[in-house]
């Protein structure tokens, strides 16, 4: 999937804002939650992602999907990780 493919698809599913994020290669980010669905491609390195004990791995082209209050942990791999990300945010 292309970086347009994913921000139409995202935008047509109600995600109201599209940011380019990277982490550094080895980060880890203790378990959080947030307060939108976020709705993540990768475009370069490896994310894990730990919901509930168990851990995937998506990598460049793999999308995948963590809802709002998702308690979660993540982690790039061995090279630096970018990424895009949509996140909806619930409306008032």
């Amino acid at each position: 999937m292309t970086r347009d493919e994913f921000v139409a698809a995202a935008r047509a599913e109600g995600y109201d804002e599209i940011v380019e994020r990277a982490m550094p290669a080895g980060f880890r980010d203790a378990e959080h939650r947030h307060a939108f669905d976020a709705r993540i491609l990768v475009t370069a390195g490896e994310f894990s992602i730990t919901i509930d004990g168990a851990t995937r791995t998506y990598r460049a082209g793999e999308l995948f999907v963590v809802p709002a209050q998702t308690p979660h942990a993540e982690a790039a791999g061995d090279e630096a990780l970018r990424y895009t990300v949509a996140r909806r945010h619930a409306k008032s």
